[in-house]
This record gives structure tokens, C-alpha cells and sequence, in this order.
């Protein structure tokens, strides 16, 4: 009976940096991980330039605020790669903002591979293989490969009991 909401956050940042409104659809809750919490100053930003990125554009949710760590203990050389030189703290995180100003959240940059030159995100290729008939999630991982550097590979789960057949799999897929 309570109402749901998505927030989204960390240890770093010491609270939830983005939250769905209290009115927020079940879609939006489910879709997203809200508008950012205007106590912090956040940004969908490019991971190598920190140029922000236009609305739809996949970028690092990057975050700047007084109540944010200050260092991690001990490790000046983390404390430096996690902070931008404007002083913002570099999440990890990937996501693309909506028209609606709401951030949906798509990957993690550790997470991202090249193949054959392409960036590729193991969560947005995960997110078109569940969308096909019979397949309840899955799982990409990179792995070596002499031609393309790396390649995913994804492991399945059928939505019912049945066997995945991997020639109509193939079809769906193309």
C-alpha cells in the first residue's frame, strides 16, 4: 500500500543524488532513477573530456557538493582519479538524461569493452536480449578474442522451463 520510488546513490555521496517524485508512475520508478536531488549539482558528463553531454546522450553521472567525501583515507592517488578538475566526483556510472530531465541509468564504465573499436555497454546489450520471447535476464561479460580484442558473451536464463533454442535465438538477434 505504500507508494514505490527509485533513488540512486552512494557511499561517496553520502545520500541519494537523484529520487522519482512522490507521484512518480510505476514506469518512471521502474525506468529510471529519477531527477537529481537539487541539494547536489549533478551532471551526465563525457568519462574523458567532462564536457556535459546533450539530453539522450549516454555520459558518467558525475556529482559536486559540500556533503560528498572529501578523499578516500590514505589513497591520495584514488582521491585523484575519482575527482574531475572542476570537483566533481566521478561515479562510474552511465547513464542519458530524458527530455523529461529524468536520469536513466545504463551501465558502468569498468563494465564498458571495446570490440573491434566499438564501445560497448554489457547492460544495453543485455537489456535487447531480454526484450526477445522466452528469456527472463541475462548476463554479458567480455571476453579476449584475437580479431576484435574482446567480445561479449551472454549468459541466459529462460523465462519458463523450457530449453533456449540458439538458432531461433540467432534470429531474433539479427
Amino acid at each position: 500500500g505504500q507508494p514505490l520510488h527509485t533513488f540512486y546513490g552512494m557511499t561517496e555521496t553520502t545520500g541519494s543524488v537523484t529520487f522519482t517524485e512522490p507521484d512518480a508512475s510505476l514506469d518512471d520508478c521502474i525506468e529510471t532513477i529519477g531527477k537529481p536531488d537539487p541539494h547536489y549539482n549533478v551532471r551526465i558528463a563525457d568519462p574523458t573530456t567532462c564536457t556535459v553531454c546533450p539530453i539522450g546522450e549516454t555520459g558518467e553521472i558525475q556529482v559536486k557538493s559540500p556533503g560528498i567525501l572529501k578523499e578516500y583515507l590514505n589513497d591520495p592517488a584514488a582521491t585523484k582519479a575519482s575527482f574531475t578538475a572542476d570537483g566533481f566526483f566521478k561515479t562510474g556510472d552511465l547513464a542519458y538524461q530524458r527530455e523529461d530531465g529524468s536520469y536513466v541509468l545504463n551501465g558502468r564504465i569498468k563494465e564498458m569493452f571495446k570490440s573491434g573499436g566499438y564501445n560497448v555497454c554489457p547492460r544495453e546489450v543485455e537489456a535487447a536480449i531480454e526484450q526477445l520471447n522466452n528469456i527472463a535476464i541475462t548476463c554479458v561479460v567480455p571476453v579476449p578474442d584475437a580479431t576484435y580484442f574482446e567480445v561479449g558473451y551472454a549468459y541466459l536464463v529462460p523465462s519458463n522451463s523450457n530449453n533456449i533454442d540458439p538458432e531461433d535465438l540467432k534470429s531474433e538477434l539479427r
